[in-house]
């Protein structure tokens, strides 16, 4: 069996057992693939699935809030963390691909960030 794979930065003291592997699970009329993908797969897998989602496409990227901004809006030290969403939408599958491509290393590996692709018409999505 192959070595399963962390994105940089993340530390799992045991790895056994832990392999690439799916679920699939029905919701009325719709499936929800999940899925547990090496670090040196993720990238592969999000271009496969640019070329084959349909248009039109959107892209969703949340980060976190900015020191400045979290201290004026975080009443208390318990209250969660908050985030900025960006949202592209009408994409083409080749700008999705282009989108992976160009930024598809930081996306996987950055840690803070959280993001999604999907399309409009088959309500497809990664995330």
């Amino acid at each position: 069996m192959k070595e399963f794979l962390l994105a940089k930065g993340i530390v799992v003291s045991d790895l056994v057992g832990i392999h690439e592997c799916y679920e699939i699970n029905t919701r009325s009329e719709s499936f929800v693939f999940t899925i547990n993908v090496s670090a040196n797969n993720i990238e592969k897998l999000l271009k496969n699935f640019c070329l084959r989602v349909a248009e039109p496409c959107f892209f969703i990227l949340e980060v976190p809030t900015s020191e400045k901004d979290e201290k004026s809006i975080r009443l208390k030290g318990t209250d969660p963390f908050h985030c900025d969403v960006y949202y592209c939408d009408g994409l083409s599958k080749q700008a999705l691909l282009e989108l992976i491509e160009k930024y598809g290393e930081l996306l996987i590996h950055d840690g803070m960030v959280c993001f999604g692709l999907a399309s409009h018409t088959t309500h497809a999505s990664y995330t």
